[in-house]
């Protein structure tokens, strides 16, 4: 199979739609956050940065891989659809935009309830201010890591799993074991860094209840896909995996996984 990117392999004018509309609700978003929102005492900023987050790892996806993944890359590859996992991780959008707008409208009562405060811009303002700072800088660290990974996996990365049987994937026998670089101290830096995108939003938000969900979640799929992951690349390159294994201790640097 050729190395090379094929045009014909993929649908150009759903890619262009794709970015059409995604140019439109990220322009929306951008002028929302400069004319709509004059400082970061507005509780509506937040889910105005939320969108532009939201807008960056969608961007991010595609353009690593087509840099990165070229052989492989597709209109599928923004992770917006057409993927397994994409309704699910719409759901879970819809729920951090639910609780976050119920919250600042007094509606959670048991969310308010053990955090009285929460949704009270006027308390302790620069307290709150700096915790959803944090979780930004912990979504973008994510980004960036996640980006990284792609980067340094190039074309041995695949959005989706290797599969036993006869009929491989379609860029599985041209996987090699990468073992430099970030993954030289992780052994799945691809999932840290979504995990961290994830966890920073919900932070960001003061979602508590989607945070707590989010991390149940993530650390549930995450320690399923990984264990039957690395049973694969163990059949695929034998003692190289174990070794590699045994000298990069972690797997992902998220407790219980």
């Amino acid at each position: 199979m050729s190395l090379t990117y094929n045009p014909s392999s993929n649908n150009l004018l759903e890619i262009f739609i794709t970015c059409f509309i995604m140019g439109i609700t990220l322009t929306i978003s951008i002028i929302t956050l400069l004319l709509g929102t004059s400082s970061l005492s507005n509780k509506y900023i937040w889910l105005v940065i939320y969108s532009l987050l939201l807008h960056g790892f969608f961007i991010l996806e595609f353009i690593n891989s087509s840099l990165y993944q070229y052989n492989s890359v597709t209109s599928k590859s923004f992770l917006i659809y057409g993927n397994k996992g994409n309704k699910q991780f719409w759901y879970l959008q819809l729920l951090t935009i639910w609780e976050y707008l119920l919250l600042r409208l007094g509606k959670l009562n048991v969310i308010v309830k053990y955090f009285p405060n929460i949704g009270n811009w006027s308390w302790s303002w620069w307290w709150w201010t700096i915790l959803q700072i944090f979780g930004l800088l912990i979504s973008l660290l994510g980004l960036f890591i996640r980006h990284l990974a792609m980067k340094t996996c190039g074309l041995s990365f695949n959005h989706y799993l290797i599969t036993p049987g006869p009929s491989p994937s379609k860029n599985q026998y041209e996987n090699k074991l990468i073992t430099h670089g970030i993954y030289k101290y992780v052994r799945h830096p691809s999932y840290l860094g979504f995990w961290l995108y994830c966890i920073g939003i919900q932070l960001m938000l003061l979602n508590i209840g989607n945070l707590t969900l989010t991390i149940y979640i993530l650390n549930w799929f995450f320690r399923i896909r990984i264990e039957y992951e690395e049973n694969q690349l163990i059949n695929k390159y034998g003692d190289k995996y174990i070794n590699y294994q045994q000298t990069t201790k972690r797997k992902i640097l998220i407790p219980l996984i």
